[in-house]
């Protein structure tokens, strides 16, 4: 999945590359890859792609399906996110008045 470049919602991202044990595949239409090998109790996964910033996940390997399942959720390399705690004259956070904003600093590659 990719953050929407204007904020909000997130959807499939075809073409980013899973790696995982010396392994590798490439995100379908879906958003989906399958990697298969043999692994043990877990495994570290990496996902990256064009224009994101990667991420890296550890799996667990349940028994006895012998089967793990990764999520990502790729933000924009352009991304610039701004933190804004409200706090009171006496340093509490004022969760409700707090919030986080995204914004994207240049126009993205088509």
């Amino acid at each position: 999945m990719a953050q929407d470049p204007k904020g909000g919602s997130a959807s499939p991202l075809a073409g980013a590359h899973i790696t995982a044990n010396g392994q590798s595949a490439t995100t379908d239409r879906s958003g989906h890859a399958v990697i298969t090998g043999s692994f043990e109790n877990g495994i570290e996964v990496k996902a990256t792609a064009n224009d994101f910033n990667s991420q890296v996940r550890q799996v667990s390997i349940t028994q006895p399906q012998r089967t793990g399942v990764a999520n990502f959720l790729l933000q924009s390399k352009d991304a610039l996110s701004l933190i804004i705690e409200v706090r009171t004259g006496s340093n509490q956070l004022l969760p409700e008045c707090s919030s986080t904003r995204t914004r994207y600093t240049r126009p993205r590659k088509q």
